[in-house]
């Protein structure tokens, strides 16, 4: 009898444990880029060693801290009060919602990239056709 009730009060130790340290896990970090552009290159970014690989429209680079790691971590999504307006070759997209794939260097402050695929003609084209955004505030969790 002891033990049953040595492991049931195990059990609720470890459950509760676990559920405070997991809300504990993650912090949801908010921003504001001063500047978003776009850009073009290979889709292995510098994330691409830990296997988050540049997607057209849908990946970022941010600035890397001093060690050189990115300020928000690989692989986490950030997500934009308001949708990017994106120019294509197909049309107009509205994106909202980025995952960090890359790092990038020359600006200052929580500004972002926003990879417009790999470079050819075409790609730096759209990609100069988005230009800059300016004060574009967004969130990621991690």
């Amino acid at each position: 009898m002891k033990k049953i009730t040595f492991f049931i009060i195990a059990l609720l130790i470890f459950t509760v444990s676990n559920f405070v340290s997991e809300s504990f896990a993650a912090t949801k970090h908010s921003y504001t880029a001063p500047v978003v552009t776009a850009y073009v290159g290979l889709t292995s970014g510098h994330g691409a060693t830990y296997g988050f690989y540049n997607v057209q429209y849908k990946t970022i680079a941010v600035h890397k801290d001093s060690s050189n790691k990115p300020v928000i971590p690989f692989g986490t999504d950030i997500n934009c009060d308001i949708a990017l307006r994106l120019p294509t070759a197909s049309g107009t997209k509205y994106v909202s919602t980025y995952s960090v794939t890359d790092t990038g260097a020359g600006l200052a402050g929580d500004w972002f990239d926003v990879y417009y695929g790999t470079d050819n003609s075409t790609n730096r084209y759209w990609a100069d056709q988005f230009g800059t955004e300016k004060n574009v505030s967004y969130s990621a969790t991690f």
